[in-house]
């Protein structure tokens, strides 16, 4: 009987395990939050639809549109994927990927935190626009768990432009961006118009392995955009700065949560499974050695019993532990976000940006012009 109740326990413990193998989630203090109420997400692809349409809004001069769809996003991703209990179980073992709430990856995350400082810096709202790209960096930290694995530099770029703008402290981050990209254009006190120009088409998710339970990530593909050149209207030529790769954020993610989770995952469900399998031939023994023998049969049967009941329950714990990654992605992103610092009376007189293939050849342009009150321009080609 002390056998039995010794092979139920252990059974219940692995039962009673819902994140086995995953890495214990580190104290974060997040910045204040900048998002609306989180509506009801019965539909795992809300945020998905929403950041989608947020894109398509932005693309459209649509800016009030893009900032309430992207803090209806924001919303749902702040209530379930963050530093408290909600995040350990969005990464646990016991639920299949793809049929999760979308949260979008590390990288996606950022992005929507990017658009919707982009969003509040149009309206001049530094205050948010700061807490959104803080709220970025730290969403790229929970990518490896640890708070000093952040290599967004768009983030800290624009984090330091915004203080410049605000008068703000952000010497941390200007530490953080000296280190992750020395060479980036130089932000002053001048107030110069910041031209962020986008490049390409998002990057490619895809699911690979037995059961499809690795993640893999490609670079976009169909465009020629690859660089973007300015002309000022004094007959100067300035290449933007390529601040960052977005495809080469999703490629290089290879040990992030989700990967050890899915890795874990499928070896947890095979080991489980043969667990499961050897202790109902042991349970099938027991029963059968119990018919031949008369002394103990009734411990045996017992025995016998309790090793078949932990058999099942190791049986459904393999087939509850579902490995298959989830494909789901924000696929109107760009491949590459170009920087540049402007003048302002040049900014003001108009600017042609240049689109160009890898080979120099022009793909196509557009005429951007600062108003008076304009402290960043944006544009965009996925050709």
């Amino acid at each position: 009987m002390r056998f039995a109740l010794t092979v139920l326990g252990w059974a219940a413990l692995v039962l009673g395990t819902p994140a086995l193998g995953a890495p214990p989630n580190p104290p974060v203090t997040a910045p204040p939050a900048v998002a609306a109420s989180p509506p009801p997400a019965t539909d795992p692809d809300a945020v998905l639809k929403l950041i989608r349409t947020a894109m398509q809004d932005i693309i459209a001069n649509d800016r009030p549109g893009a900032a309430d769809t992207l803090d209806r996003a924001l919303a749902i991703v702040e209530s379930t994927h963050g530093a408290g209990p909600e995040a350990a179980k969005a990464r646990s073992l016991w639920y299949e990927e793809g049929c999760k709430i979308f949260k979008g990856e590390p990288y996606e995350r950022c992005m929507m935190y990017y658009y919707r400082g982009l969003l509040y810096l149009w309206k001049k709202d530094y205050g948010n626009a700061h807490a959104c790209f803080a709220n970025g960096i730290l969403q790229d930290a929970f990518a490896e768990e640890e708070q000093d694995q952040c290599d967004f530099g768009l983030l800290y770029f624009l984090s330091v432009y915004t203080a410049s703008l605000s008068g703000q402290n952000a010497q941390d981050d200007e530490k953080d961006l000296a280190r992750l990209r020395p060479d980036a254009p130089k932000i002053g006190k001048d107030g110069a118009v910041l031209v962020i120009c986008e490049t390409g088409k998002a990057p490619r998710k895809l699911s690979d392995g037995v059961g499809h339970y690795e993640l893999k990530f490609f670079r976009g593909k169909n465009f020629r955009s690859v660089r973007a050149r300015l002309k000022l209207a004094d007959g100067t030529t300035l290449n933007a700065y390529p601040m960052e790769d977005i495809a080469f954020q999703a490629m290089t993610r290879g040990s992030r949560p989700i990967d050890f989770i899915l890795e874990h995952k499928a070896q947890f469900r095979e080991n489980t499974s043969i667990a499961g399998s050897t202790l109902s031939t042991a349970a099938t023994a027991a029963i059968l050695a119990s018919t031949v023998v008369s002394k103990g049969a009734g411990t045996l049967q017992i025995a016998g019993g309790a090793m078949g009941v932990a058999s099942a329950l190791l049986q459904m714990a393999a087939s509850a532990s579902k490995p298959q990654a989830d494909v789901r992605t924000w696929d109107n992103l760009p491949d590459t976000v170009h920087v540049a610092l402007v003048d302002p009376a040049l900014a003001r007189q108009g600017i042609t940006v240049e689109f160009l293939a890898a080979d120099g050849s022009v793909v196509a342009s557009t005429e951007l012009k600062a108003d008076p009150d304009s402290n960043v321009l944006w544009c965009r080609n996925s050709d």
